[in-house]
């Protein structure tokens, strides 16, 4: 996991991996009963977490918890909305797709993307998602942090 964590190169994606690596249990995935929010106060702005709902044509994602910097991003609370349906068929294709490497892999993933919207500076952000599972395997929780940046063009 070293080629990875060098990869995290923003203090609040170490700090949420570091977080998220203590709540294992060995080589199992922690659970989200282990994920307490108010053990990270720093991250609580920018952390997420999601649900996995499994259905017959593959894992289905959930805003649970989104923090008020993500919200002020977005413009919008999407918790308890789905994902495909509250960031629109294009992006949201690309946030599942990679939410569904997660699931699939058990292992935490990191990417970047920008969104531009009309009306609406244009920001850059790096998010960081690492897998919980109350069995320890099946990951049924996604738990995240967004580190974002303003473009001005």
């Amino acid at each position: 996991m070293r080629d990875f964590e060098d990869q995290l190169d923003h203090p609040r994606l170490r700090e949420f991996y570091t977080y998220w690596q203590s709540k294992r249990h060995g080589n199992k995935l922690p659970a989200r009963r282990d994920i307490d929010p108010i053990e990270v106060p720093r991250l609580l702005p920018t952390l997420v977490l999601i649900d996995v709902v499994r259905e017959s044509g593959g894992p289905r994602f959930r805003y649970r918890l989104i923090g008020s910097e993500v919200v002020d991003k977005h413009r919008e609370n999407f918790t308890g909305q789905w994902i495909d349906e509250a960031i629109g068929p294009e992006a949201g294709a690309r946030v599942i797709d990679n939410m569904k490497r997660v699931v699939e892999t058990g292992e935490p993933h990191i990417w970047s993307s920008k969104m531009a919207m009309e009306g609406r500076e244009h920001v850059a952000f790096t998010r960081l998602i690492c897998p919980l599972a109350d069995d320890g395997e099946a990951v049924d929780t996604l738990a995240g942090v967004y580190v974002f940046e303003n473009l001005y063009a």
